[in-house]
């Protein structure tokens, strides 16, 4: 079945309702309920079907939210573009960091991914500003100098 022959199953739609649902036919950004709802994957996976995953990982919005939420996902992809690999464990540390009081690791030897969950909590909670000022961070990554040679694993 190709990609978007999947939005037309009906496993589907009933996904698609269950989300409208919970969120009450209101856009869960704006909370604008006299506009058309789209049903928003926060990711993919791939080898999914767009209804093989849990509630969790949809959100009711308006067309314009969603618009905005594709953009600024394009943005981000942007920005983890321009970071050279050797980088990425940083740039999750800065995230990590940025978030708050998220442990590195604790008694039990979990590592700062255990807490991903945490963060994103703490992340849907975030304002523009605090938005704006992540991106800013993560730009000022992109002009740190690369190591000398011999220094990357």
């Amino acid at each position: 079945m190709e990609f978007f022959q999947q939005y037309q199953h009906p496993e589907w739609q009933k996904k698609r309702l269950q989300v409208l649902e919970r969120a009450g036919w209101k856009c869960e950004q704006c909370g604008e309920a006299d506009k058309q709802m789209h049903v928003h994957h926060k990711r993919y996976i791939k080898g999914r079907k767009v209804w093989e995953y849990d509630l969790e990982n949809f959100e009711a919005l308006c067309g314009a939210c969603h618009e905005d939420n594709h953009e600024a996902k394009d943005r981000i992809n942007d920005i983890l573009a321009w970071i050279p690999g050797y980088m990425w464990g940083e740039a999750a540390d800065l995230l990590f960091g940025w978030a708050g009081a998220i442990p590195q690791s604790d008694q039990e030897g979990h590592s700062a991914y255990f807490y991903a969950g945490k963060l994103a909590g703490i992340c849907q909670d975030l304002s523009r500003e605090d938005i704006k000022t992540l991106i800013e961070q993560a730009l000022a990554l992109r002009s740190k100098p690369c190591p000398p040679s011999g220094l990357i694993d």
